[in-house]
């Protein structure tokens, strides 16, 4: 019987979660040039996108990289902001200024660059600060018992030093920031700063020694005046780092984007378990190169940029939800060379803005912005595949035709039993919901509210797909023989179709 009342929870948790199944959809395309990084922030309640341009199609690294600010309706360009070969862009704000910092990594001949950091003059961001670095990667910005740092991942250097060069973190003196330490990395490509309790952590992904990219990213933790090892998480290729939180638990994903033969390798979610974290989820990726963990009515979502999957740039990347227990693939986007995801809210609009780096031709090709909408899904499909779940669960079974017979019987007893509760009851969502608390637990509940939520139900919907349920009682005669049972069979493997 545990099959069928999955069905019936299902269907009760439907009914009182009418919720519509949304999904991101595209919104608005913006030129680029080799997109690398995209980050929106907020200056006085205005939104702005800044967009990093690495190169053009000529491998020109001398490119202005672009502010758009929203106009109401859309984005519309506000700013450029010269760059040379940049990687990435980081806003922040320190006593109410607002910054901008631009790692420049290559001019076509060396990776020692200047990198920038701008200010906001009320109008505009103007340059306040040049930083030496080293195949500059990475900006993060982050604050120790209020006093600001910001730490660069330097990932390449000459030839001599290659990519085991520092990184290196700048503290701020008031008026400027300053040298403060250097971490002896590895082809670092990404610096993500993060607190658990009262301590503080950065992680700093090493992509690679020179010899091979399977090696060690590290986690670092404050002792009150430096930064000291913690933790090594042995990595394939590693290009980004995400922290985030869901239920009070704390877990950190890395993407990893290459194994030295492969691009097609799993990226890992590691939890935290006090002291320590321990490897949780392997997510299957293809050249994974970006990640962006964000919440949408307080359901947790993971967006996950994947760049090449060893034989073409165009190819879906991925958006997963998080199910209570594990992240599950939620929505695929057609993109090309996906190298970063940013999602941002904009007067309780949530958009996810995706640069576009490459489709195997050219690199100035339109990066997009997309929406989330909700979207209607048909009622028959999801009775088709629900039913079809319940009968992959049935065909595992090691039961003989008149057992199956019998089991059938006894769910559509229960099943018609639980519909008739359900036409009889007139009560509002509370009640309804109290019914349900004294039949099933809680984590069954939650468990199932999830599923409800990805797809559109009303009241109507569920009493159709019930009905739809209940024709397999073919002779009315309140149960299901063995014929109407292989007939329902039939029509959820989908070699009878739902007529």
């Amino acid at each position: 019987m545990k099959h069928l009342s999955k069905l019936i929870l299902f269907c009760l948790i439907l009914f009182i979660h009418s919720k519509s199944y949304a999904i991101f959809q595209e919104f608005q395309n913006i030129e680029t040039s080799g997109i690398i990084d995209i980050d929106s922030f907020i200056i006085s309640g205005d939104t702005y996108l800044a967009v990093a341009n690495h190169w053009d199609n000529s491998k020109n690294y001398y490119q202005n990289s672009i502010i758009y600010k929203w106009n109401g309706a859309y984005f519309s360009k506000y700013q450029d902001i010269p760059t040379i070969g940049v990687y990435d862009i980081e806003f922040f704000t320190i006593n109410n200024e607002k910054y901008l910092a631009v790692a420049n990594y290559f001019d076509g001949t060396t990776r020692g660059l200047n990198s920038m950091i701008y200010k906001w003059n009320g109008n505009k961001f103007v340059e306040f600060q040049s930083i030496p670095t080293k195949g500059g990667l990475d900006w993060t910005y982050f604050t120790i018992e209020e006093v600001p740092y910001i730490a660069i991942a330097n990932h390449f250097y000459g030839d001599s030093g290659g990519y085991n060069i520092d990184s290196t973190i700048y503290k701020w003196n008031s008026n400027s920031f300053v040298q403060f330490q250097n971490l002896p990395t590895n082809g670092a490509t990404e610096i993500e700063s993060f607190s658990i309790n009262d301590d503080v952590f950065i992680a700093v992904t090493n992509y690679s020694n020179g010899d091979s990219r399977n090696i060690d990213s590290k986690i670092y933790k404050w002792n009150g005046k430096t930064f000291i090892e913690h933790q090594s998480i042995l990595t394939n290729g590693a290009w980004d780092w995400e922290y985030f939180t869901i239920g009070g638990e704390t877990y950190i994903i890395v993407a990893n984007y290459y194994s030295d033969t492969t691009r097609i390798i799993d990226s890992k979610i590691y939890k935290w378990n006090g002291s320590f974290f321990k490897e949780y989820q392997s997510i299957e990726t293809q050249g994974a190169y970006d990640l962006e963990c964000f919440k949408i009515n307080n359901i947790t979502y993971l967006a996950v940029a994947c760049y090449h999957n060893d034989s073409t740039y165009n190819f879906d990347s991925k958006i997963y939800m998080w199910n209570g227990t594990s992240f599950i693939e939620y929505q695929s986007i057609p993109i090309s060379g996906a190298i970063a995801f940013d999602q941002f809210v904009i007067n309780d609009e949530i958009y996810l803005s995706v640069g576009n780096h490459y489709n195997g031709s050219s690199y100035q090709i339109k990066s997009k912005i997309f929406k989330w909408y909700l979207s209607d899904t048909d009622c028959s499909e999801i009775v088709k595949n629900s039913v079809a779940d319940l009968s992959h669960e049935f065909s595992s079974l090691s039961v003989t035709y008149s057992e199956l017979s019998s089991n059938y019987q006894l769910l559509s007893s229960s099943f018609l039993q639980k519909t008739n509760e359900l036409d009889s009851l007139k009560l509002e969502n509370s009640n309804l919901r109290e019914s349900i608390a004294t039949m099933y637990t809680q984590e069954q509940i939650n468990k199932a509210v999830v599923e409800a939520r990805k797809g559109l139900y009303t009241h109507d919907n569920v009493v159709n797909m019930i009905n739809k349920i209940l024709e397999w009682d073919s002779n009315n005669d309140g149960s299901i023989g063995l014929v109407e049972a292989i007939n329902a069979l039939m029509i959820s493997t989908g070699i009878k179709p739902i007529e």
